[in-house]
């Protein structure tokens, strides 16, 4: 006879990312940028959710990058803009992580 399978055995495995959030100026206009890195195994979808605009890629490899630059239009500087990034892999399964990024000064 074959061994009872494990409880949870064959459940989808989390996706993994290295986010990376940072508010930035250009040409004297504030931004938030989002990076996430899928540090998983294989291809992932991630979605970045911000305040300010969002943007979604189908399908990033294993050891790439999705990156997005979002203008912070109408925000008072200091104020809070709230970033969301999920990352989606087979199965479904996700992980997800969301911080805050001040919106700078911008001369």
């Amino acid at each position: 006879p074959r061994p009872a399978a494990a409880a949870g055995a064959g459940a989808p495995t989390a996706p993994r990312f290295e986010g990376e959030t940072s508010a930035r100026c250009r040409a004297g206009a504030p931004y938030v940028a989002v990076r996430a890195r899928n540090v998983s195994d294989g291809v992932v979808a991630v979605a970045l959710v911000t305040g300010a605009g969002e943007k979604t890629f189908a399908a990033v490899a294993a050891g790439a990058h999705a990156y997005q630059s979002f203008a912070v239009r109408g925000v008072e500087t200091g104020a809070d803009v709230p970033v969301t990034v999920t990352a989606t892999g087979p199965g479904r399964a996700t992980q997800e992580v969301a911080r805050d990024v001040v919106v700078p000064v911008c001369t």
